[in-house]
C-alpha cells in the first residue's frame, strides 16, 4: 500500500519536517493517529503485522463493537480526551457518512445509584440527554438515561481510514517487528516512532509492558433492520446490543474477561 521511501542515513540536512513519523501497529489507534498526522503535513509511515481490512482475530480494531458512551469513574483528564473523540466521530458521521460512523439513540440502564464521577457527566455533552424516569427502565435497575450517540462499524471503518492514508500519501509495510530498536535500525533518517502496537507491547522485547492484557470479549452480529438504538447495561454485568445502521444489524455483546486471549 504505497512504496517506500527513504533518506540516506548520512544526510543530516534533510529537513525535520519532511522525515516520516513512524508507527508501530496499523489498528485503530496507530490509523486514526496517522490521518491525523498527514493531514497536518507530516509524513508517516505504518509497520504492522495486520493492515485495515484484515479479518485476524489478532487485530482487534476488526472485531470491535464499537460505540461511544460516556464512561464513569474517569479522571477529567480522560473526560476531555472522550469529548474530543465525540466532536471527532460526530463530524465524521455528518460529513463523511462513508466512514462508517452513525448517529443513533441509545438507551443505558445503571444498576447502581450514580456516584459523583458516574457516567452520568455525559450530560454535559451528548446531545438529546433525558434522566429516564421509574417504570421507563427495567425494575432491577437504580436509574438511566437516553441520549445520542455515536457507533463505528469497523467492517467499512478501518478500510477507510486505510484508503484515507494512502490518498494522504502515507504508507503502510507489513512486518512483524520483536523490538522497537527493529524500527531504529529500519528507519534510521527518522527522530519520532509512535508505538501504537496495543497487546503487543507484552512482547516487545525492548518494552515488555507488564501492565499490558487482553481482554476476551464474544459478540454475535444479527441481520435486523430494527438497528438505530444502542441498549448498554451499566454495572457488574457487560451486556450490550450495539447498531450498525450500514450493515443492517446489530452487535449483541458481551463477554469481558480481564487478561484471557
Amino acid at each position: 500500500m504505497g512504496e517506500l521511501q527513504h533518506y540516506p542515513a548520512d544526510t543530516p540536512n534533510v529537513p525535520f519536517a519532511q522525515r516520516p513519523i513512524i508507527i508501530l501497529g496499523a489498528g485503530i489507534i496507530g490509523c486514526a493517529a496517522a490521518r491525523q498526522l498527514l493531514q497536518n503535513g507530516f509524513p508517516v509511515i505504518l509497520v504492522a503485522e495486520y493492515l485495515p481490512g484484515d479479518q485476524d482475530f489478532r487485530y482487534a480494531s476488526a472485531w470491535a463493537g464499537a460505540a461511544w458512551h460516556p464512561a464513569g469513574g474517569i479522571c477529567s483528564e480522560w473526560r476531555h480526551l472522550q469529548a474530543i473523540s465525540h466532536r471527532h466521530m460526530l463530524k465524521m458521521a455528518q460529513d463523511e457518512p462513508e466512514s462508517g460512523v452513525s448517529i443513533v439513540d441509545a438507551l443505558e440502564y445503571v444498576e447502581r445509584p450514580p456516584a459523583e464521577n458516574s457516567s452520568a457527566w455525559g450530560r454535559t455533552l451528548a446531545a438529546k440527554w433525558r434522566d429516564l424516569q421509574p417504570g421507563e427502565y427495567p425494575s432491577e435497575f437504580s436509574c438511566g438515561w437516553s441520549y445520542e450517540t455515536l457507533v463505528t462499524d469497523p467492517t467499512i471503518h478501518m478500510p477507510y481510514l486505510g484508503k484515507k492514508i494512502t490518498a494522504l500519501g502515507g504508507q503502510f509495510l507489513r512486518k512483524r517487528v520483536e523490538a522497537l530498536e527493529d524500527l531504529y535500525h529500519m528507519f534510521p533518517e527518522s527522530s519520532i516512532f509512535i508505538n501504537a502496537s496495543g497487546i503487543g507491547s507484552q512482547t516487545l522485547k525492548d518494552v515488555q509492558d507488564d501492565q499490558c492484557f487482553p481482554e476476551r470479549g464474544q459478540n454475535v452480529f444479527y441481520k435486523t433492520e430494527n438497528c438505530r438504538t444502542m441498549y448498554f447495561r451499566n454495572g457488574q454485568e457487560y451486556t450490550y446490543v450495539i447498531p450498525r445502521p450500514m450493515s443492517h444489524g446489530v452487535i449483541l455483546g458481551g463477554v469481558k474477561q480481564a487478561d484471557n486471549l
